[in-house]
This record gives C-alpha cells, structure tokens and sequence, in this order.
C-alpha cells in the first residue's frame, strides 16, 4: 500500500504528499520504492523524467524530510535522507548503462530514456557524478575517455546520441558541474555528429550543436 501511495505521490508530482509519506515512514524501504517509482514512471512516460526529477530535487533538498533509520550489518544507523537517497538515484540512472545490447535510435531504448534521466537529474541537482559526465565524454569520444577500449564500433552512435541527449536535458548544469573542460566540449559537440547516421540521432545531434555555441534549445 505505502508503495502504491508513494508511486501515486510522484506520478502526480505532489511533494507535500511526498513529504509526509515519508514522515509517516522515515526507513530504507521508503526510499527504495521512490527510487523504485521513478525508475518505472520515467520508462513507462520519458516525456514526464523532467517533472519528476524536479519534483524529486524538491524532496532531497526540502528542511522538512526526516532523517532515515537502516540497518546495517545488524546495527541500526540514523542518516540524513540526501546520504541515503542520492545514492539510490545514482543507481538507477547508472544501473541501465551497462547493456548496451539495443543500438537502435528509438524512443523505446533503454540507454537512451536512462541518458534523458541523467541530464534532468545534472541540471536540478538530484545527481551529479563523474560517471554521468563520463558517459557524456566518451559518447562525445573525448580522446582522454579512451572510448575505443570500452565500446565497440557499434556502440558509436548510440553512445554518441546518449551524450546529446544528456547535453540537452541537462543545459548549462553540465558545464558548471566543473567537470568538463569547455573548449574541448564545444569542439566534440559540433564533430560528433560524423558518427551518427540515421536521422532521428542526426535532429538530437544538431540541436545539441546548437546548444554548444551558447543559444538555448
């Protein structure tokens, strides 16, 4: 029930009801089935990542949510929520990166709606780790990322879309994360699109180009 509720809560984006689901029930289990909630909501509708990924900021930063009980190794521990559920919307938008079976350029594609998921979390400060920024610099084929030791050919354009689309959602967050060098990522954006193809990656890859020079998409 507390699941169902807590999955109805984010769906409709109502962070009060958030809140207080939360009070009602301040355990491991809860944040679990948020995370839980969000990794189902935003494959089932990619097009509502960005509002709950706001919404979930919202929660991770509020004054109001209390801090969670866990176990761990048999022995209860009090942490504050941003300790314990920032790392859980880590794993989620991570979790999916490493099957990179699907290829194809569609809105059904695993790695792509996870790319949509992390550029919304970078630009509202619910997740921001190196290792989003590093699916960024080798889909852009930083040369340093060393791309060509952790993907095959076939992965290219994929890869490449996936760090568009995370330029994208993501917008000037990705810059001030600190962690990519500006110039270099400019020059990568505008040259990437040499290794994407088919025609939906070719519309993400532009619109990206265009990002880079500093107009707003």
């Amino acid at each position: 029930m507390a699941q169902i509720a807590l999955s109805d809560a984010l769906q409709s984006n109502d962070l009060n009801r958030l809140i207080q689901l939360v009070k009602d029930d301040p355990s491991w289990d809860t944040v679990y089935n948020i995370s839980d909630a969000l990794k189902r909501l935003s494959f089932e509708d990619p097009s509502k990542i960005d509002d709950y990924t706001t919404t979930l900021a919202a929660l991770q930063k509020s004054p109001e949510v209390p801090k969670i009980l866990s176990n761990r190794n048999g022995k209860d521990e009090v942490d504050a929520f941003w300790d314990i559920f920032n790392p859980q919307i880590y794993h989620v938008i991570t979790a999916v990166w490493g099957d990179r079976k699907v290829t194809a350029i569609t809105p059904t594609n695993d790695y792509l709606v996870a790319s949509i998921l992390s550029g919304c979390a970078i630009r509202v400060g619910l997740c921001v780790s190196s290792a989003q920024i590093g699916e960024v610099t080798q889909g852009l084929q930083f040369p340093e990322s060393e791309y060509k030791v952790h993907y095959k050919r076939k992965h290219y354009e994929v890869n490449a879309v996936g760090a568009c689309i995370q330029v994208l959602a993501a917008g000037q967050a990705i810059l001030k994360t600190g962690m990519l060098d500006e110039s270099e990522f400019t020059e990568r954006t505008l040259t990437i699109g040499q290794v994407v193809k088919g025609p939906v990656g070719k519309i993400i890859v532009e619109a990206s180009k265009i990002y880079s020079i500093g107009d707003e998409v």
